[in-house]
């Protein structure tokens, strides 16, 4: 299977573990899906990885420094020969309008596909874990309310721990008792009626998987990943 594909541009660094994760995901989904083996069966990738003024481990620290930083990033993925740009972060999707101004290849918008993604499969209530300022933005919960999805988010000591665990992957810590703390967090969810949990921060599937929770857990990750094959191979 050798195609022209087009260049896939992934914007990472925020944090590392997960871009790189990303770059996997797609060889995998070429794999699985495509029965990719050859070097010519995938597409061409350039991951640029860089880090963001104004930002922590809790999410958007000082808007004016993080904005300038996305929009030189994406301009230097596509001078780079980028035909479509994915971001490996949720909560920098708060900016795509300076960024997709700033270039003039596509730019996925993560959140509005997981969310479109959940409405395809027919949930009418999903829960939400992501990151501390992906949460106080209310990318996620309006997202879906907006496609008539009941979104379903943290306490402030839920929200403490899903916080503690993005940083356990950024800092390559995660381990058992980082799963079993999502898993309080998702049990209730699913005990105050979600039919899914949405994982809206980048570095959560490297700490959670769906063979880890008794709930279906939607992974925006994979499906970004999907979505920028899609349109590689067109």
């Amino acid at each position: 299977m050798k195609k022209n594909f087009k260049t896939i541009g992934i914007l990472g660094g925020i944090g590392p573990s997960a871009s790189a994760n990303m770059y996997v995901r797609i060889i995998e989904y070429m794999q699985k899906h495509y029965e990719a083996w050859d070097d010519a069966d995938f597409p061409k990738v350039m991951v640029y990885s860089t880090s963001l003024s104004g930002f922590d481990e809790y999410g958007i620290a000082n808007e004016k420094l993080v904005a300038v930083d996305l929009v030189q990033a994406v301009k230097k993925l596509e001078s780079m020969g980028s035909d479509l740009i994915v971001v490996a972060c949720n909560t920098v999707h708060h900016f795509d309008k300076q960024m997709e101004s700033a270039v003039t290849v596509p730019l996925i918008h993560m959140i509005n596909e997981a969310c479109a993604d959940a409405k395809r499969a027919g949930y009418t209530k999903v829960a939400i874990a992501c990151s501390q300022s992906t949460k106080d933005l209310g990318l996620y919960s309006s997202g879906l309310a907006r496609i008539g999805i009941e979104p379903l988010v943290t306490t402030e000591n839920e929200q403490s721990i899903v916080n503690n665990a993005i940083k356990d992957v950024m800092a390559g810590k995660q381990d058992d008792k980082t799963k079993a703390d999502l898993n309080l967090v998702f049990n209730r969810f699913k005990e105050s009626g979600a039919e899914a949990v949405l994982l809206g921060c980048t570095e959560l599937p490297l700490a959670i998987s769906q063979e880890d929770s008794e709930l279906t857990i939607l992974d925006a990750n994979h499906i970004v990943v999907k979505q920028a094959i899609e349109l590689a191979i067109a």
